[in-house]
């Protein structure tokens, strides 16, 4: 017995049709219905039927007696799939006379999910956005060739830049189900203009705002039930990346992008959530340098720092990352791993005030880092841009408390900080190495409002005008 896991359907459908239709005796339809049925027929429309045995066989729109196809992000194209119902049935009896292979199938998540227990990885994904762009000056579009499909392996040229040059970046966002009820995502304009600076660095089509969102936005849909529900302490994290997939051998630009999209629900970044991390000063190696490409997600920047985090973790088993210096000798914090850093000061006059790193081009400008100055201003801490030694933070006297922020991580206090000085190793706490009430108070703040819960006793500080401020251009509602 075949065990059909998914019918996927295909196609281009007539231009400017959308809706549902169906071919199913003593329903009424429209004139243009019938039309659109037939050239949908005409133009090849087909549909993927995967087995729990790995196989995918390739049917015809006629072989089904019925059939409910909606238009996904373009009227040119369409994507729909069936999970359940008498159409897998239909297919089960289908497969046996169309066993060609395509593909190895999709097996979807169908256990329940424990929501509170997931880690931050990629974890479950059923459909995932790709569309392409021709360099220079591509138009970036769905249709025929982009569209939302099911979460499977890609097809990539070996002589892809990206795979050779480097030439991709990559975003993060989060989306949550709010406590308003309402499918949101946290300020995804300034991803896709961050995206598109990173774009442009790297000689790649920049993406539109409004392309990267409604492509968001379709991702998400897509894997609507692997969305963890209000108040479980998950989210969705959504992985846009864009990459030179038109072959080359010498190092030139891509003839072609790529962009991809996929989703994954996921746990706190740090294990434990909201408890103080160990970090380790790296003596050695550095992140960034001027001039070079410190300031965008290009995932170049990313790769090396696995063998120094690795071998931090190696000497020191509590460390949770590392903390980079500046490479100009000067010994300025710049980043810790893949986040923003944050000193907490205590002035003379025994007010507390941010101090964050300037941005001079090595340091990515990250949107929770953004989103925590704003924050910390409308809270009336006094926050500061400046560059901070390590010989002062590891002195201990005037900076009280530190965290880091990002997408991931949103913000994670800092417990205590370890530097090597040859054979010896000097250590430095903060607040008796618990979290320092600023950074709970931010992270409290923060994270009501990105899931839109006005009343939590966390904002009621805030000014009225700076929540109008969120509500309008923080908080972006992908569905009501």
């Amino acid at each position: 017995m075949i065990n059909v896991r998914r019918v996927d359907i295909h196609g281009v459908p007539f231009i400017g049709f959308r809706g549902t239709f169906s071919s199913k005796k003593g329903l009424p339809r429209l004139e243009e219905d019938l039309i659109a049925v037939n050239l949908m027929k005409s133009k090849g429309v087909y549909a993927k039927v995967f087995t729990d045995d790995g196989r995918v066989a390739r049917v015809r729109l006629n072989d089904f007696k019925h059939m409910s196809l909606l238009p996904s992000l373009h009227p040119d194209s369409f994507t729909q799939s069936f999970v359940s119902g008498s159409i897998l049935k239909k297919a089960e009896r289908l497969l046996e006379n169309y066993p060609i292979i395509l593909a190895r199938a999709q097996k979807m998540q169908e256990a329940p999910i424990n929501w509170g227990g997931l880690p931050f990885d990629f974890n479950f994904c059923d459909a995932m956005v790709v569309a392409t762009a021709d360099y220079p000056n591509g138009k970036w579009e769905f249709g025929e060739r982009g569209a939302l499909y099911p979460f499977e392996q890609m097809n990539i040229h070996p002589s892809a830049v990206v795979l050779h040059y480097g030439q991709g970046i990559f975003e993060g966002m989060k989306v949550f189900y709010s406590k308003q009820g309402r499918l949101v995502a946290f300020r995804p304009q300034d991803n896709a203009a961050r995206m598109q600076r990173g774009a442009e660095r790297l000689c790649m089509n920049p993406i539109p705002t409004d392309f990267l969102i409604e492509a968001v936005k379709a991702t998400v849909i897509g894997n609507k039930r692997l969305l963890p529900p209000y108040g479980v302490g998950a989210s969705m994290y959504v992985r846009p990346f864009e990459f030179g997939s038109g072959p080359k051998l010498g190092v030139k630009p891509a003839a072609e992008d790529t962009l991809c999209i996929f989703a994954s629900p996921v746990g706190p970044y740090f294990k434990g959530g909201l408890t103080p991390i160990t970090l380790l000063v790296e003596s050695n190696s550095r992140r960034s340098a001027h001039g070079i490409v410190g300031n965008i997600k290009a995932g170049g920047n990313y790769a090396p720092s696995m063998l120094v985090a690795k071998e931090a973790k190696k000497q020191h088993p509590e460390v949770s990352e590392v903390i980079y210096l500046s490479s100009d000798g000067q010994n300025k914090i710049e980043e810790v791993g893949a986040a923003n850093f944050f000193a907490i000061e205590e002035e003379s006059d025994g007010r507390i005030a941010l101090i964050r790193p300037r941005l001079t081009g090595t340091i990515l400008p990250g949107i929770t880092r953004d989103s925590v100055i704003k924050l910390a201003k409308a809270f009336g801490y006094s926050v500061m841009e400046k560059d901070i030694a390590i010989e002062t933070v590891m002195r201990g006297e005037t900076i009280v408390g530190a965290f880091c922020t990002g997408t991931a991580a949103v913000i994670s206090p800092i417990g205590k900080i370890i530097m090597e000085n040859g054979s010896e190793a000097k250590e430095v706490s903060f607040n008796g190495g618990t979290v320092h009430p600023v950074a709970e108070k931010l992270y409290h703040a923060l994270t009501a409002l990105q899931v839109e819960d006005w009343d939590n006793e966390a904002l009621k500080d805030l000014p009225k005008e700076f929540i109008d401020e969120v509500k309008k251009e923080w908080v972006y509602v992908l569905e009501e």
